[in-house]
């Protein structure tokens, strides 16, 4: 989820004459300085090439942004014609990845240093690259190729001639109404992100990275480096204007765009505020868990978190063949037509649900909205069942369409004879597993520090549930593996926990349909004197019994079958 937000902009290179105003923006707060003076520069020939982005072009550099795989290094090569024939090496400079100051709350050298290498690790893993070429002459023409490099090799955008150019501006104008905008990106992953902001009537976008010169999740813009459509003069336009912020790169945060409206006088003014609204509409899905045995009948959540009312909802979800069947769609929020709940098998276990509000109804935000209905299928073996979201579509109640910028998949685990074993993240300290399993039975778990054994039983395991949380002996091996059997429950087994002081919980392990006798003594030396306190009948491979109380300062306990 990303949106934009505001604050007052402290920034202000040009003190003389310089008016401030806060824009209180709905989704979107913007603090803005408007300042007496400004350079910048003219554009008069721009070409973007299909994944390249030309930006922040004046008169002696311009910046290129295109997408590369993750952990790549950018280069650019540059032109004197469109052949690529006439190269520039020596004559003019790139810097890979360029940044303004990096963190602002630096205090020395090597902080600053540090942040703009993590900003740079930022932004390639956003699947971004980013070049800025320096020491270009005032109105002159340049051709590029982009160059992407990594160790599964080298990419050149585009191979071959003609290539694309962009032309330098012939001088700074002077701006009287500079304004300064400050905006506050959310979202989940936004350190080292690009962002554009640009308008109709520019001929090329600004671009900024979310950090450089700002907060962590804040990017800095300055308007006036924007230039008109004519490419004569910097942008300079009166009244109320609209302009587009596009967050780039891969991920939930990726590819988000929101208007941005500013307000500008045209001439100096004093403390005058402005207002604006600017919505953003976020959609967000979720399918659900659950647990369930071969043959049980069990249902996920369909649940939808909205920024807007929405009038359409449609997803198509995948699900490996094998293990569920008679999926059904049922409608849950009372706002959902049943009517119109539809459910369509496609090819490859894939599935398109669509979900319409009743007449004169809108589907709410923070909802569970329907229910995914299936039956586990029996004689195949028990696995952990992805419910894998591949797209999703939303409209709005207006008929336009809503951005659907997070899916969560959900997952079924279906317990068939085999236990599954599930890792969870824990500290260092500690080493924690889910176990799933039939009910009533008992299973053990072996350890090994290599996949190929030797394996050691370390616990032993009485399933009440489908599945139980369990901490396992952590040994001193950095990495060890474990698996979970159904354990065999002959010879009998009794295991002791303390409750307090004078009580204790016995757990015995027999063969079902055996009868047995927990049997207590108050010491072990002869003669020795047993006495029954209880027998009973397995029904199941175990039974526990608890509070048992001990008033000897020694108690031992034995099982003893008949």
């Amino acid at each position: 989820m990303t949106f934009l937000a505001t604050k007052i902009l402290k920034r202000d290179r040009w003190a003389p004459m310089r008016r401030c105003f806060t824009a209180t923006l709905r989704g979107v707060w913007m603090a803005i300085a408007l300042c007496g003076l400004l350079t910048h520069q003219r554009l008069t020939a721009q070409t973007t090439q299909t994944n390249i982005t030309v930006a922040n072009v004046t008169p002696s550099e311009f910046t290129l942004i295109w997408k590369a795989p993750a952990g790549s290094l950018p280069d650019v090569r540059v032109f004197a014609d469109e052949a690529g024939t006439q190269s520039l090496s020596g004559q003019v400079g790139v810097e890979p990845f360029p940044l303004h100051t990096g963190y602002p709350g630096a205090t020395n050298a090597f902080e600053r240093r540090a942040s703009k290498s993590f900003l740079r690790s930022k932004t390639t893993g956003h699947g971004l690259q980013s070049a800025r070429v320096r020491g270009c002459a005032p109105g002159t023409t340049y051709y590029f190729q982009v160059v992407s490099s990594s160790p599964a090799g080298t990419n050149v955008n585009p191979r071959t001639a003609p290539l694309p150019s962009v032309t330098t501006a012939l001088r700074n104008s002077f701006v009287a109404d500079s304004v300064q905008v400050l905006m506050e990106v959310q979202g989940l992953d936004v350190a080292g992100r690009i962002v554009t902001l640009s308008h109709s009537n520019t001929l090329s976008s600004i671009a900024a990275v979310v950090g450089d010169g700002a907060g962590t999740n804040e990017v800095w813009f300055n308007l006036s480096e924007l230039m008109s459509l004519d490419g004569g003069n910097n942008f300079t336009p009166s009244g109320s204007l609209r302009l587009v912020a596009q967050v780039l790169g891969s991920g939930p945060d990726g590819g988000r765009v929101l208007p941005v409206t500013v307000d500008f006088a045209g001439a100096f003014s004093v403390a005058r505020s402005v207002q604006a609204l600017v919505s953003t509409e976020l959609v967000a899905l979720t399918l659900g868990q659950t647990v369930l045995q071969a043959g049980q009948t069990s249902s996920v959540p369909v649940s939808m978190d909205s920024s807007v009312p929405l009038g359409a909802l449609d997803f198509t979800f995948q699900i490996p063949p094998g293990h569920l069947s008679n999926l059904v769609l049922e409608a849950v929020a009372p706002e959902v037509d049943p009517a119109k709940l539809t459910l369509q098998a496609l090819a490859n276990g894939r599935w398109l649900a669509t979900i319409l509000p009743r007449s004169g109804q809108s589907l709410l935000a923070a909802a569970e909205l329907a229910r995914l209905r299936f039956s586990a299928i029996r004689g195949v073996p028990s696995a952990f069942v992805p419910l894998g979201i591949e797209s999703a579509h939303a409209k709005k109640s207006d008929a336009t369409v809503a951005n659907v910028a997070l899916f969560r998949p959900g997952r079924v685990v279906v317990v068939v004879e085999e236990p599954l074993l599930e890792a969870l993240p824990g500290t260092s300290d500690s080493r924690s597993v889910v176990l799933y399993g039939k009910p009533w039975f008992a299973y053990g778990i072996d350890s090994s520090p290599t996949i190929k054994g030797p394996w050691t039983t370390v616990l032993k395991v009485a399933l009440t549930n489908l599945s139980r949380t369990l901490s396992l002996p952590r040994g001193p091996e950095a990495q060890l593996f474990y698996r979970a059997f159904e354990a065999n429950t002959s010879p009998s087994e009794l295991q002791i926990a303390r409750r307090t002081s004078n009580q204790v919980d016995l757990l015995v392990f027999g063969i079902t349909g055996t009868n047995y006798s927990v049997q207590a003594a108050g010491n072990i030396s002869a003669p020795m004197q047993w006495h029954d306190i209880l027998s009973f009948k397995l029904t199941n491979s175990f039974r526990s019994i608890g509070g048992i109380s001990t008033t000897n300062r020694e108690t031992y306990f034995r099982i003893q079958a008949p």
